[in-house]
C-alpha cells in the first residue's frame, strides 16, 4: 500500500507517538517521512494474512518500537491490527551497555597486555643479573625469584584466557607450571 488509515487509536497510540488526533487520518499525512518499510511490512500482512513481530525504528518519530501485526477479518479483508510498544529506551540502555561492555573488555586486553609484559621484564632483568653472579647461593635465590614470577605471570595467563575471572583451572595452572619449572631446571617432563 503507498498509505495506511488509522482506523482507531487509543491513549496509548498517542503517548507512545506523540501523535495526537490520528484516528481516521492516513500515516503519510502524519509522519510524511515514515519510512517506506513500515508501509511494505503491513501491506504485507494485509494482502497474506500472515502476522508479524518485530523491532524496529520509526526514525522520523526518533522512536524504537516492537511491533506485533496481524490481519484482521477473513482472506478478503485488507485490515492490520497493529500493537506496538515503544522500546527506545531500553533500547538505548542495551547500547550503553554493549558500549561499556566493549570498553570494559579493551580495558582489560590492555591491562593483561602491560601486566604480561611488566612481568616478562622482570623476569628478563632476573635472568640477566644471575648471569653476572659467581655465588651458588645467591644464584639459587635469584632463580627462586624467577620461577615465582613465572608461576604468577602463569597464574595471569590462566585468569585471561578462563571463562570465569573468579578461579583459574587449577589442573591447568599445575600442567603448565610443571612443564615450566622441568624446562628450567632441565629434568625430563
Amino acid at each position: 500500500p503507498l498509505d495506511c488509515r488509522l482506523l482507531e487509536t487509543n491513549a496509548a497510540f498517542a503517548r507512545q507517538t506523540g501523535l495526537q488526533n490520528a484516528q481516521g487520518r492516513r500515516m503519510r499525512e502524519l509522519v510524511p517521512d515514515c519510512e517506506q518499510y513500515w508501509f511494505d511490512i503491513f501491506g504485507n500482512v494485509a494482502t497474506t494474512g500472515e502476522s508479524v513481530r518485530l523491532e524496529n525504528e520509526v526514525k522520523a518519530l526518533g522512536r524504537i518500537f516492537d511491533v506485533c501485526a496481524y490481519r484482521m477479518g477473513g482472506p478478503e479483508s485488507r485490515r492490520v491490527a497493529v500493537l506496538f510498544n515503544d522500546i527506545t529506551e531500553r533500547k538505548m540502555a542495551e547500547r550503553l551497555l554493549q558500549a561499556s561492555l566493549q570498553e570494559k573488555e579493551i580495558m582489560l586486553k590492555e591491562i593483561h597486555h602491560r601486566v604480561k609484559n611488566n612481568l616478562q621484564v622482570i623476569s628478563s632483568l632476573v635472568n640477566l643479573q644471575s648471569e653476572a653472579i659467581d655465588d651458588p647461593g645467591l644464584w639459587g635465590h635469584l632463580r627462586d625469584i624467577r620461577d615465582r614470577v613465572r608461576s604468577m605471570a602463569l597464574v595471569h595467563e590462566k585468569l585471561y584466557q578462563s571463562e570465569d575471572l573468579a578461579c583459574v583451572p587449577f589442573d591447568s595452572y599445575v600442567g603448565s607450571l610443571l612443564n615450566y619449572l622441568a624446562r628450567a631446571y632441565n629434568t625430563p617432563g
